[in-house]
């Protein structure tokens, strides 16, 4: 049997020619510039797209994909906090949203920039539907630092309650003399904030402080005040022995006197008698 058919045919215009038009309510138009269709409510000029797509951005360009609408005039790299350069290990992928009525209302870009190792992911909200940079503001910035193996998430105002850390203790940057490793006990005073404890000892530099204050002092040491922390400690120790500062300047020792002011209490044992790393807990104090 025969079967007759009959091509449906919609109207039909480029994507500017679209954005002018009120269709009737139901009424279904096609736009051959980006090969999508849209409803009308009778109402809305334009109409509403039914398919939306995603726009892929490189440096400042944009690229052709396939069967994509291409948006032009996005935020480039002089939005971000990094400024805009022209060398070609620099790059830029992100995801656009618009409106129905396509204003871009918000970004999520990720990022590498040929003098930082790291690669940023961006949020970003955009205002009054605009493209210009003004209209462009970054609302959280993070990534993954290889060489202190963590997360950072930058900000501007963090609203919410932070009821977890996954170190364990509370440090300062203070600007400090010298360079000082790991472990290594410390005073207030000498051309610095600090320097190195001899007769007393008031903190300790944190390997990975729970809680890190002053935190934009970039040439600072980070120095424990109080917490689970590594100690460098010399001679065997066990178990909750009460820890002291040593004749070595930096290094700790098991208590053996009772004149001596403890300043830690050991959470692991060792029976090298060589200096080493122990997990202490400390409560430094300025007497």
């Amino acid at each position: 049997m025969a079967v007759k058919t009959t091509q449906l045919q919609l109207r039909r215009g480029t994507d500017e020619e679209n954005d002018v038009f009120t269709g009737a309510e139901g009424e279904l138009t096609y736009d051959i510039t980006n090969q999508s269709l849209r409803i009308h409510d009778g109402l809305t000029e334009g109409g509403i797209l039914i398919d939306k797509s995603i726009n892929l951005v490189h440096k400042a360009e944009t690229e052709i994909i396939s069967g994509e609408k291409i948006f032009t005039g996005w935020p480039s790299m002089q939005n971000t906090v990094k400024a805009r350069t022209e060398n070609d290990e620099d790059w830029k992928a992100c995801i656009n949203f618009m409106d129905k009525n396509h204003n871009p209302v918000g970004q999520i870009a990720t990022e590498r920039h040929v003098n930082d190792a790291n690669q940023n992911i961006y949020l970003y909200t955009c205002t009054d539907g605009g493209n210009g940079t003004n209209n462009w503001h970054e609302i959280l910035k993070g990534y993954w630092d290889s060489t202190t193996d963590t997360n950072t998430i930058e900000s501007g105002i963090f609203a919410g309650t932070a009821n977890q850390a996954k170190w364990a203790d509370l440090a300062e940057n203070y600007e400090s003399d010298n360079k000082y490793s790991v472990g290594t006990l410390i005073k207030f005073g000498g051309e610095k904030d600090i320097t190195i404890a001899d007769t007393e000892c008031n903190g300790v530099i944190s390997d990975k402080p729970g809680y890190l204050l002053d935190s934009n002092l970039k040439e600072g040491l980070p120095v424990a005040l109080v917490g689970k922390t590594p100690l460098r400690v010399i001679g065997k120790v066990h178990r909750f022995d009460k820890i002291v500062l040593s004749s070595i300047p930096g290094v700790a020792t098991v208590k053996t006197s009772k004149e001596e002011k403890v300043i830690a209490i050991a959470l692991e044992a060792s029976d090298n008698e060589e200096e080493k790393l122990v997990k202490c807990v400390t409560k430094f104090n300025l007497d």
